[in-house]
């Protein structure tokens, strides 16, 4: 007599593996589609969250206005990532246009500090992102500087953080200067670049290049006889929570 075959047992089902979005908040508003890609790409954080309990799926706030705000840990985080810009500096106005016009200078870039803490859900701290500085007024003005971003510890037991303004660009010379050094930050601290002093006005000093995002760009000084220098940028607060 022959042995019989045991019929195949195929799964009754297969196990899906979702792949869990980063979250991407910019100044309360909830980033999709293509904004929310470039948001990620520059960000390095993981998006591949994969197991059988649901896991906490990681958050990224990103803040440029707010003033004395309270930011508040969201439920399930355990470690975040705070990094901290200054505001950058106005470029210079270029003067009158003649033999005797001057190009303006650029405004420099603010500072930056970066801290990693553990965390726990309803934590508390407060944030100020700077304002960018304007650009000098035609013909001749100086550009305004920027104004310090800061965080204060509320709850989450992080030191507190500052990041200094950058200078306002001017006719002619100096650049405007890279702001202060970041304080309280226990990864780093940094001082921002100066603008540059350059034919058709120079251009601003380039934002630090932060983990999560990067800090923005001085305003660009004028050209003589031209009302065409630009502001600097905000400050920026960042949270990346995990």
């Amino acid at each position: 007599m022959s042995a019989q075959r045991k019929p195949s047992v195929e799964p009754r089902y297969r196990r899906r593996v979702q792949r869990r979005p980063t979250i991407v908040w910019l100044d309360g508003q909830r980033l999709y589609g293509r904004r929310r890609y470039e948001a990620i790409r520059d960000s390095g954080v993981e998006l591949a969250l994969m197991g059988g309990a649901a896991p906490f799926i990681p958050v990224i706030n990103i803040y440029t206005t707010g003033t004395g705000a309270t930011e508040t840990v969201p439920t399930g985080a355990t470690q975040v990532v705070i990094e901290c810009f200054g505001a950058a500096g106005g470029g210079g106005s270029g003067g009158a246009s003649g033999c005797t016009g001057l190009d303006g200078s650029g405004g420099g870039s603010g500072g930056y500090s970066k801290t990693t803490h553990a965390c726990s859900s309803g934590q508390t701290v407060t944030y100020t992102a700077g304002v960018g500085g304007a650009q000098g007024s035609f013909p001749g003005g100086t550009g305004s500087a920027g104004t310090a971003s800061s965080v204060t510890n509320g709850t989450v037991g992080i030191t507190n953080m500052t990041a200094g303004g950058g200078g306002g660009g001017h006719n002619s010379t100096p650049a405007g200067a890279g702001g202060a050094t970041g304080t309280g930050g226990t990864d780093s601290n940094l001082a921002g670049n100066a603008g540059q002093i350059a034919n058709n006005g120079g251009a601003g000093g380039v934002g630090i290049t932060g983990t999560n995002g990067n800090g923005t760009n001085g305003g660009k000084g004028g050209a003589a006889g031209t009302n065409n220098a630009t502001a600097g940028g905000s400050g920026k607060i960042i949270f990346a929570y995990t």
